[in-house]
């Protein structure tokens, strides 16, 4: 049997998105604060209801992979380090 399954390679997919939206999420942040300092107070709202858009998408991404991990037994061993690598991110993009 090999190390990577057909659902580790979904999981890893899984995985690259989350990232994808964790970088979204970065960039409209920047948009926001530079919308703040040059206040800019529409363009400013707009960042920040794209945020409150992000933010629920990267969490159920977030809690996928966990699931996903767990049901299909993929780096059992390793399986709450990625959890927590996972959480640790989302909760540095948020402060």
């Amino acid at each position: 049997m090999g190390i990577f399954t057909r659902h580790t390679g979904k999981i890893i997919i899984k995985i690259d998105e989350f990232f994808d939206n964790m970088e979204d999420g970065l960039l409209t942040f920047k948009g926001a604060i530079g919308s703040y300092l040059n206040k800019d107070s529409e363009t400013f709202r707009d960042y920040l209801k794209r945020i409150d858009k992000l933010e629920p998408g990267a969490d159920r991404k977030q809690k996928s992979i966990e699931n996903d991990m767990i049901i299909h037994g993929i780096l059992p061993q390793h399986r709450s380090e990625v959890a927590d690598l996972l959480l640790s991110l989302s909760m540095r993009i948020i402060m």
